[in-house]
């Protein structure tokens, strides 16, 4: 039983029917895939992005993130394009890896011994997944029991980092991050992870 407690929102810009947003969560009791997807704009031709990379994501799940980033770059050419970021947990050694390209963010919330919490924003690279990207690195991190992961689409407000309850579950904190920051002008998507302490 993974000990993982995880939760992901993706809705779509208030005057669309469906979201040109898109997320990829695959968990297993040893590894677990992160995937947030923000195809450009909003409607149909970015939910047409965002579901070609979430195909080619489920497609090829165990790739690296480096390699799956590429593959994402040349299934998206044609398309209107995507900012994506990748997060791989290996959680037989605590370590988290990824990759990003564009302005999902991937923040890692820690929280001491004596109740104070950190913010560790996770690095992310210029670009449009399928027009033009840097050449992709990967970067890692720790990720330990008590810690929470977040990643979340451009439609959520950035200052929702100031506000991730604790004592929630990523169930809980997703919603309470989608109601209270959530843009009215885009697509929003929100993916919540907790490693259980």
């Amino acid at each position: 039983m993974t000990p993982l407690d995880w939760y992901a929102i993706n809705l779509p810009h208030p005057h669309e029917t469906i979201s040109g947003d898109g997320h990829v969560v695959q968990v297993s009791e040893d590894d677990a895939l992160f995937v947030g997807i923000d195809g450009l704009g909003h409607g149909p031709k970015a939910a047409t992005a965002a579901q070609a990379a979430v195909d080619a994501v489920q497609a090829f799940p165990a790739e690296a993130p480096t390699v799956m980033m590429d593959r994402l770059h040349r299934v998206l050419r044609g398309t209107r394009g995507a900012v994506v970021t990748i997060a791989r947990l290996n959680l037989q050694t605590g370590s988290l890896t990824w990759t990003g390209i564009g302005n999902v963010s991937a923040t890692v919330v820690r929280v001491a011994d004596d109740g104070t919490d950190s913010r560790d924003r996770l690095l992310l690279r210029g670009g449009v997944v399928g027009f033009k990207i840097p050449t992709v690195k990967v970067f890692k991190t720790t990720f330990q029991r008590g810690d929470t992961l977040l990643l979340a689409s451009d439609g959520i407000r950035s200052d929702f980092l100031n506000d991730v309850p604790a004592d929630l579950s990523s169930t809980e904190i997703a919603q309470h991050i989608m109601q209270h920051y959530r843009r009215e002008t885009d697509d929003a998507t929100i993916i919540v992870v907790r490693y259980a302490s």
